[in-house]
């Protein structure tokens, strides 16, 4: 049970602390645009990404072909720019979304827009995001390398528990950015929504960006992730004496014995 609150603790602390990528200002997007209810698909689609990449890496890579090796592989060229295309083409899209004409509600303004996207639509949308985002696999296998060596001497099962803490959280904190960016959609015009659509197109394609010219273009300049601060904050949140408690021992703690 602890390493389970463990988790979820880990999870907020990533929430806010991280998560603010391409998914996040999609997020904010959807949600000014259509509303609380039509976002939660986009919601779903991103944590049921997070939960696959996780289980590829913990169930299946970390024992086929190793987590160095796969870290090493999202680094390649032919992936990092596959990325970036799709998230430029989602950022197009994105910026030839319009809104109609705004309808007064009392003292609120609600905007309408011209297309009226399924939940299969939105839900595959924000799943692509993270699907597709090179920085998301990248983010998550730092995660990973920092985090296993904790439980390198305890039940195998736990490390699955911690990661379902951590996904818990995160589905919470998205529910929460998702239903507070909701609420901008009775304050905002249809003329400023339309702004907001073109302002986000262009962040989307600013990580693509981001992508090509720091990982791919300059790429032997570029840091390695940040396995550091991932550290940091994982060992802020857990320190080694609450792992020890729980029966979790720390790499240093292995190493002694």
């Amino acid at each position: 049970m602890l390493v389970l609150l463990y988790g979820i603790l880990l999870g907020i602390v990533l929430a806010f602390v991280f998560g603010y990528g391409a998914s996040f200002f999609s997020m904010m997007q959807t949600g000014a645009h259509y509303g609380f209810r039509r976002t939660l698909p986009m919601v779903y689609g991103i944590i049921l990404c997070d939960i696959i990449m996780l289980a590829l890496m913990l169930g299946v890579l970390a024992n086929i072909v190793g987590l160095d090796t796969v870290a090493s592989t999202l680094k390649k060229p032919i992936i990092l720019i596959s990325g970036s295309f799709v998230l430029i083409v989602i950022g197009i899209y994105t910026m030839t979304l319009k809104s109609k004409v705004s309808k007064r509600k009392g003292n609120h303004i609600k905007c309408e827009s011209t297309d009226n996207p399924s939940w299969s639509t939105t839900f595959c949308r924000g799943f692509a995001l993270n699907f597709f985002n090179p920085l998301v696999w990248l983010f998550w296998m730092t995660i990973v390398l920092v985090v296993t060596p904790l439980f390198d001497n305890t039940p195998t099962g736990h490390i699955y528990i911690f990661f379902a803490g951590v996904m818990i959280a995160e589905l919470g904190c998205n529910i929460l950015k998702c239903w507070l960016s909701s609420q901008l959609q009775r304050l905002l015009s249809a003329k400023f929504m339309n702004i907001f659509n073109k302002i986000l197109g262009l962040v989307l394609i600013g990580f693509a960006a981001y992508i090509l010219f720091a990982l791919v273009i300059f790429k032997d300049k570029a840091p390695e992730p940040d396995t550091e601060r991932a550290t940091t904050v994982i060992m802020g949140v857990i320190p080694p004496q609450m792992l020890q408690d729980s029966g979790i021992a720390t790499t240093q703690d292995s190493n002694k014995q």
